[in-house]
């Protein structure tokens, strides 16, 4: 009787631990096509579906993206992009981790700021994957959103893929104008270099959090890119 128990119990935890590493397994090999065409349909469509309450309150975007999106995103990537290596390899591990964190809130407010330019979007369509780069580390992948006016946009989404884990995270998007695409992270990375000179790494946290409180405005968010404050 205690053997058959301990067999159930080992026979339970096999079975529990085949179930994670399929999980993982099919996590892993997720493609940028399959993630963007996942993360762009279920982004447009609690948007849609939260249409009415966006309008009287714009800061749902801000929930929406961090249901939806970041969980995708390499903020990281960005505190690399808006620092310099000396800072970074001069940091705690602490003060990494302080960072990285509000990056991460500071990169949804920016994608929340900019993805209410594509809050009337009533479709959206894959278009053609980008070529790899020949180590096959970075993806370009884009979608068609169709607003209710007809009118068409782009937004591309920028992929790289962590060889340790084998997994993709976008690094950057790119949000169509009218004449080009810009992104907005690029954009701001001078303003947050210039926080960074001034007052070092407490300076530049301090930055991105009082950003990362704006409230979204449907009307403004390509005054905010220009302004870049």
């Amino acid at each position: 009787m205690k053997f058959r128990k301990t067999l159930l119990k080992l026979m339970l935890v096999l079975s529990t631990l085949f179930v994670v590493q399929a999980f993982q397994a099919a996590m892993a090999t997720e493609e940028p096509y399959e993630l963007t065409q996942k993360i762009s349909d279920n982004l447009f469509k609690d948007i849609q579906s939260q249409h009415t309450e966006i309008k009287s309150n714009p800061n749902i975007l801000k929930s929406i993206v961090h249901q939806d999106l970041m969980p995708y995103v390499n903020a990281w990537a960005e505190v690399v992009l808006s620092t310099h290596s000396e800072t970074l390899h001069s940091m705690t591990l602490e003060k990494r981790q302080e960072l990285n964190s509000a990056f991460e809130k500071y990169i949804e407010t920016v994608f929340s700021y900019w993805i209410a330019a594509y809050n009337d979007s009533k479709s959206v369509e894959m278009l053609q994957p980008e070529t790899l780069d020949q180590n096959e580390k970075y993806a370009m992948m884009s979608v068609m959103l169709t607003q209710k006016d007809q009118q068409q946009q782009i937004l591309t989404f920028y992929w790289r893929k962590n060889s340790r884990i084998n997994k993709w995270f976008i690094y950057d998007l790119k949000f169509f104008t009218g004449l080009h695409q810009v992104s907005p992270l690029e954009g701001m990375r001078a303003h947050n270099k210039e926080a960074l000179d001034k007052g070092g790494v407490d300076a530049l946290i301090s930055h991105v959090l009082k950003f990362s409180k704006r409230t979204v405005d449907l009307k403004k968010y390509l005054e905010l890119f220009k302004s870049g404050k």
